[in-house]
């Protein structure tokens, strides 16, 4: 029996997922949310554009309706490729010229399956909230999580966006 419990108690523990970030903040269910490009360092092509829209369904499901994605313009070639901070920055011009209160923007670590048997799903990122007007970081947050071999990444993304997003309190 104590043995099944100890089994029991790692089985949890390892499904759990890492949080760190900034303390909780506080935002108006008013306020108006861009959502920037989510960057992309993942092998698994699209991987920001998935988190993007887990985010703006999050949030819309917590009462932020004045929201809308930043719909880049496809550059092409080795140059554009390499080069982020351009896009950042015209995507957060677009934000202010557009009066959006804040500006949500963020990083997608990693996002496949492990290798193995399991194939199990391992998801890892970093979300950042931005106030538009000073360009002042209000709340940033990084998590990771692994799932089970029944999990698909979506889902295991999904939670690890909900958990992040939980620290942005919505009034």
């Amino acid at each position: 029996m104590k043995t099944l419990a100890l089994a029991l108690i790692a089985l949890v523990l390892a499904s759990c997922s890492t949080v760190t970030s900034s303390p909780a903040i506080r935002i108006a269910s008013a306020d108006s949310i861009a959502i920037l490009p989510i960057k992309n360092l993942s092998s698994t092509p699209l991987a920001g554009e998935q988190v993007a829209v887990l985010a703006e369904s999050t949030l819309r499901s917590r009462g932020i309706s004045d929201l809308a994605a930043y719909e880049a313009v496809n550059e092409t070639g080795l140059g554009a490729l390499l080069t982020t901070s351009s896009h950042d920055s015209t995507a957060t011009n677009w934000a202010r010229e557009a009066g959006f209160d804040f500006a949500l923007s963020g990083t997608v670590h990693e996002w496949h399956y492990k290798a193995g048997p399991d194939r199990e799903p391992s998801v890892a990122l970093s979300l950042r909230l931005v106030d538009v007007n000073s360009n002042r970081v209000v709340w940033q947050g990084t998590s990771a999580k692994a799932g089970w071999g029944f999990s698909s990444l979506s889902t295991v993304g999904q939670v690890l966006v909900k958990d992040l997003l939980a620290k942005v309190r919505v009034d």
